[in-house]
């Protein structure tokens, strides 16, 4: 589809780029001139940028950069073009009469003959190394995996369907098509490199004639004439001369070099130094007015409504689309930062024009940053709580989610207050990088400096300005009147009358005032309100006064000093800030911005700080005051305490009694702020299993350490008197620090009985610290059920015996050492296969599958045979060795069939186990003989039928399986491949014989896939044909070309029969003469093929049903493949007109749709027609005229093009 659609579009493209040459031609001209005239006018600035300083501003965007040798690295990968050790054409000395040391034709004289060498001194001649070239000698063949699975997998027993040994594993095991013979070099030489003798020395040739003829060169005795010597004809160039061969070993100079700096390469030029936006800066640098010093939050508002209108530069702008801005220069320089977002930078630009300090407020490019450095300073004006919102004033700094989510930043310019509470209830802030509208395109925004209505709820964080301002103003000032520091810095109690201190709690949603008597905890939510007086006349802005609280704060939040309003009875006004630190230190600033007729009068005021209390150093629980008035609370450390309580499964212990194991961990994250500990539990009323204490099986240890418990003293027994249940305490144990707890483990032991018990147990564990009213319990119960032993029997066809399995659930676990399983059989005259080797002790998990698991103990315990007066084997007992704490074991053994056994007869076998003479559990496991008898199973190798080899022919693959019962000596399977039959159950006439074999291939794929099975076979250990007919076993194949399975349809397996098509075999097995081997149990057939041609005598929209039928003996089995053909789907005439522009040729449109195509009205707009013609029959073209008339004012280029698809129009 995709290259017919693109041959059609290049062809357009031929035509075009002919017609466009000339013009290409004179624009190059045209560029070449604009480089020469741009390449002088850099020339002649060039001295000037030289000349600029370092911090220079270039307005492109790009980094200056040249590459030099460290922007590279050396590469991995040759370029040379030669591999290591190919041979490659040196000239020849012997060639090179100019002495130059090259061969060329300049060596040959003018007449052309072979210049005439000088008489040389004749010398020894140096022997020649032999250079290396491969051999056969130097491969070995070697096996390689080529299938690409990564497997070690081998089949095991169980891989296998234990009824018709059909393998279920999915797991690859390989086998010989795994492997493919390929030729490895083994002699350890390059090809080309020098000959290498065994010493590793290079090895040189010694011609003994070369010898000779050196040794007679100088004596005076006639030799035979030379061969005529050929006329020497002079080469036309270097490269014709015969210049011999050596070898190419890669240098430094073979490999090149990686770019790896990842920077563009770019040059500074005079364009680079014009600022785009250099007008409009100066323009709105000079609105900023000068500082008033009379108030920073005031000059904040003055600078940031200064700005508004300033808009991000959409001339210089990077190559994300982000324009550059003044407020972001002025912190990033010449770095591509100057393009970020600019919000915070603009509010750094009013903190700056404003006059406020950096130590006071610092300025920063970015929110996170300017937060970060606040939380640093511990800056008492930052604040992110929205209970303080409401006291936001103009000039502050707030921190807020836009409109499109982001969180930004901004000066507020003016604020909405609520007449009743006095607070903020919502803001205009001034802010930078503001999207207020969208360019012509429709995409790029327009960012501003712009005022935004803001909500509370949007505001995340508060910078305040004001608050700054009435802290710090009278230490910035240089009026020798102001006071000090540590002159202002004076105690609340010492220069105030406090009149009263107020402490609540949170709870329930609302502060409660406490009394005396009640007990804060370090880590309760807390109100603090000091109401004080003052006569004095020295309270002014900036005067600063301490109150040291009698404990810690922690998360607290900043507060307001309010004071009664003289002016207007009944109401407050806000005269200062609050802070404390985590000591509880409380520091309060006066501001009389909002009530100038205050300042230096005398006040009625208070202030409130929430937080929760925390301690300070050393600090301990007990009674604490506040100063100045004497008011007293209670404080006391956080205590907590947890229980935590489990219970195993029943367990053994070595005396054969059974019980349950209990842990009971205390614990405190708190600590218990030094009260001592109590742990108590009882047995709940839910316990069916009887039982009690151990009392001799309590362990205590706190973290690591043991903790001596001695009964009657600090522990102690009873019954409930209530319940009648057991029960016990620990008491008084040592306090639990934070972080400390208990860990109690004992037993309940259960009553002895020779069965698994059944039921529940419950109980509860509670622990508690004195002081603390209520301890806390946590309840435990579990019901128990199932058994220790278990048995199990059934008929194994494959050994013809019978299979018994004792499985010991374990699942406390415990360690079984000298506890002994005691089977028992209950009919006589069976044996067990193997004796005592024969007797498997596995080992696994819940849920196994013992027929697949294969974990055998590592050392088995102690097994004895069991056997009557009579010598008959009764049984056996099997004792566990030491370490045999597996959850679950297998006991697996084979008895065989006493004579007289009948079918269906049910077989009965007894398990118990034992501790000497303590019974713990036992069971009775049985089985049915169920004996083999004949069978016949048909299976479908494939899901679907595969592909052929001929076009619509398809290859069915099948299984066979034939089983015999215990008295045969021959197995016989009849296959026939039915016929084709069609949805009404028949086979059409046309459609008989094309399922079929081919004689050879079947052949093949039988004795390929035929395994014999006799008694006692493992389904790894079928045989082959060969290997049965080593074993005394024959196997005879007859081939039919009919399913009527008669001698005339006998076809006899010959090399001029291979391709005769066969409907039917038969295979016959049997004992040979003198078998004495194991009785024959089963065949299996795997993967054979047959043919099937019906696809083509077939109707559209058919399916039909491909048969295979098996019988051995009586017995007869199915199984069938369908086929089906699709149902054709009629062609569609059509004929379409489409028309596209030049420009976009990808783009064919219907020429009488709406969508039109714009043209230039001076007449060099080029359209393409495309005509689509789509017939049923091509013979419609025979004759055919296609007539197209152009409307007025197109004119016909003479261009077209035809093409031919099989494909649809919308997908060409």
């Amino acid at each position: 589809m995709m290259e017919m659609k693109n041959r059609f579009q290049e062809a357009i493209q031929n035509v075009q780029r002919q017609r466009h040459l000339a013009r290409r031609t004179v624009a190059m001209v045209l560029v070449l001139a604009m480089l020469t005239a741009m390449s002088v006018s850099w020339r002649l600035h060039q001295d000037g940028i030289a000349l600029a300083a370092d911090d220079t501003r270039y307005y492109c965007g790009k980094e200056e950069h040249k590459h030099t040798d460290d922007c590279y690295i050396e590469g991995t990968e040759p370029v040379c073009g030669y591999e290591e050790g190919e041979i490659v054409e040196e000239t020849m000395d012997s060639a090179d009469d100019a002495g130059d040391g090259d061969s060329s034709a300049a060596d040959w004289d003018e007449a052309g003959s072979e210049p005439e060498s000088e008489p040389a001194t004749q010398e020894e001649p140096e022997p020649e190394v032999v250079l290396h070239h491969h051999t056969s000698d130097c491969y070995e063949e070697e096996e390689v995996l080529t299938c690409g699975i990564e497997s070690d997998h081998v089949h095991q027993d169980y891989c296998y369907d234990q009824e018709t040994g059909e393998l279920l594993c999915t797991e690859h095991e390989h086998t010989d098509d795994c492997y493919t013979l390929e030729e490895v070099l083994v002699c350890g030489q390059e090809e080309g490199e020098p000959e290498k003798t065994d010493d590793g020395a290079a090895l040189y040739d010694m011609d003994e004639n070369s010898a000779e003829e050196s040794d007679f060169a100088g004596e005076s005795e006639t030799v035979a004439d030379p061969e005529p010597e050929k006329e020497a004809t002079k080469p036309e160039t270097d490269d014709e001369i015969d210049t011999g061969y050596t070898v190419h070993h890669h240098t430094d100079e073979c490999y090149g070099k990686v770019l790896i700096c990842g920077k563009e390469e770019h040059e500074h030029t005079a364009a680079c130094l014009v600022n785009p936006n250099a007008e409009i800066d100066a323009e709105y640098d000079a609105k900023t007015p000068a500082r008033t010093d009379a108030d920073w939050a005031e000059d904040m508002v003055l600078v940031a409504k200064s700005q508004l209108g300033y808009t991000e530069s959409k001339a210089d702008v990077d190559e994300d689309g982000n324009g550059y801005t003044m407020y972001a220069d002025q912190y990033y320089k010449d770095k591509p930062m100057v393009y970020a977002d600019w919000d915070c930078t603009f509010v750094a630009y009013c903190l700056y024009h404003a006059g406020v300090p950096q130590d006071i407020i610092p300025q920063y490019a970015s929110i996170s940053a300017l937060r970060g450095a606040l939380a640093r300073m511990n800056s008492a004006y930052y604040g992110d709580d929205p209970q303080d919102f409401g006291g936001i004033l103009p000039g502050d700094i707030v921190m807020y989610k836009n409109a499109e989510g982001r969180e930004t930043i901004g000066v507020v310019s003016d604020v909405a207050v609520d007449d009743e509470s006095g607070l903020t209830t919502a803001l205009t802030v001034i802010s930078g990088d503001v999207a207020t509208g969208y360019e012509s395109d429709g995409e790029t925004t327009i960012d501003q400096v712009a005022e935004v209505e803001v909500a509370l709820n949007e505001v995340t964080s508060v910078v305040s300005v004001n608050a700054a301002y009435g802290y710090d103003v009278d230490d910035m000032m240089e009026d020798p009147d102001t006071a000090t520091a540590s002159e202002t810095e004076q105690k609340l109690d010492d220069v105030t009358n406090i009149t009263s201190v107020t402490v609540s709690e949170h709870k329930d949603g609302a502060w409660t005032p406490i009394d005396k008597d009640h007990v804060i905890t370090f880590g309760d939510n807390i109100r603090t309100q000091v109401d004080f007086t003052t006569d004095s006349s020295t309270f002014k802005n900036g005067k600063t006064l301490t109150y040291q609280l009698p404990y810690g704060m922690e998360e607290s939040k900043s507060g307001r000093i309010m004071a009664q309003d003289p002016g207007n009875p009944g109401s407050e006004i806000d005269i200062g800030a609050v802070t404390v630190d985590e000591n509880g230190l409380v520091k309060l600033v006066f501001d009389f911005k909002n009530a100038p007729n205050m300042e230096n009068e005398p006040l009625n005021a208070y202030f409130k700080v929430d937080s929760v209390a925390s301690k300070k150093a050393n600090q301990n629980s007990g009674e604490v005051s506040f100063p100045g008035i004497g008011t007293t609370i209670k404080l006391q450390n956080p205590t907590d305490i947890q229980t935590k309580k489990s219970g195993s499964e029943i367990k053994l212990d070595a005396n054969g009694n059974k019980y349950v194991e209990f842990t009971v961990t205390v614990s405190s994250t708190l600590g218990t702020d030094g009260n001592k500990v109590k742990i108590s539990d009882i047995i709940g009323t839910n316990t069916t299993i009887a039982g009690d204490y151990d009392e001799n099986s309590f362990s205590l240890k706190k973290g690591d350490a043991s903790v001596e418990l001695k009964k009657g003293t600090n522990l102690k027994f009873a019954t409930d008197s209530t319940t009648g249940k057991p029960c016990f305490e620990i008491s008084e144990l040592d306090a639990l620090e934070a972080g400390e707890s208990y860990t109690l483990t004992y037993h309940y032991k259960l009553n002895d009985t020779d069965t698994w018990p059944g039921g529940e147990i419950g109980n509860t564990a509670s622990a508690i610290y004195e002081g603390k009213k209520d301890p806390v319990s946590v309840p435990w119960s579990k019901r128990y059920s199932g058994s220790l032993i278990e048995k199990s029997g059934n008929y194994d066809t494959v050994n013809r015996k019978m299979r018994w399995r004792i499985k010991i659930n374990n699942v406390g676990p415990s360690d079984l050492n000298g506890y002994t399983v005691k089977d028992t059989l209950q009919y006589t005259g069976a044996t067990i296969v193997g004796g005592t080797d024969g007797i498997k002790v596995k080992y696994g998990s819940s849920g196994d599958n013992w027929d697949s698991i294969n974990k055998t103990v590592s050392s088995k315990g102690t097994v004895t045979i069991t056997k009557n007066e009579s010598e008959q084997e009764t049984g056996f007992t099997y004792t566990f060795p030491a370490g045999s704490t597996e959850k679950y074991y297998l006991i697996e053994y084979y008895t065989t069939v006493p004579d007289g056994i009948q079918d269906n007869e049910l077989l009965k076998n007894d398990a118990e186990i034992d501790k000497g003479d303590k019974k713990q559990d036992g069971t009775t496991g049985s089985g049915k003989v169920v004996r083999q008898g004949w069978e016949a199973v048909k299976r479908k190798a494939n899901s679907d039928l595969q592909n052929g080899d001929a076009d619509n022919q398809k290859i069915a693959y099948w299984k066979a399986t034939a089983k015999s019962p215990e008295s045969a000596s021959s197995i016989t399977l009849c296959d026939r491949f039915f016929d084709p039959i069609n949805g009404n159950g028949q086979t059409p006439s046309d459609a008989e014989n094309t399922h079929y074999a081919l004689l050879g291939e079947l052949d093949q794929d039988l004795k390929n896939g035929i395994r014999i099975f006799r008694v006692g076979d493992t389904w790894t250990q079928g045989l082959t044909v060969e290997q049965a007919k080593n074993n005394g076993i024959e196997t005879e194949i007859i081939y039919y070309n009919s399913v009527d399975q008669t001698g005339d349809n006998k076809v006899e397996n010959t090399p001029e029969n291979q391709n005769v098509k066969i409907r039917s075999f038969k295979i016959i097995v049997k004992e040979g003469e003198g078998y004495s081997g194991n009785k024959l149990r089963q065949i299996n057939v795997n993967n054979y093929r047959t043919h099937v041609d019906c696809y083509d005598v077939m109707s559209g929209g058919e399916t039909w049903t491909i048969k295979n039928n098996l019988v051995v003996e009586n017995k007869e089995d199915n199984a069938s493949y369908t086929i089906t053909k699709e149902k054709p789907v009629e062609k569609e005439e059509s004929f379409d007109k489409m028309v596209a522009a030049e420009s976009n040729l990808s783009y064919f449109r219907d020429s009488l749709g709406s969508e039109k195509i714009g043209y230039n009205e001076s007449g060099d707009t080029t359209f393409w027609y495309k005509l689509w013609i789509s017939p049923k029959d091509l013979s419609v073209f025979d004759g055919t005229v296609i007539t197209d008339e152009l409307q007025e004012g197109i004119e016909y280029t003479g261009e077209y093009v035809i093409t031919f698809s099989d494909k649809s129009q919308s997908n060409f």
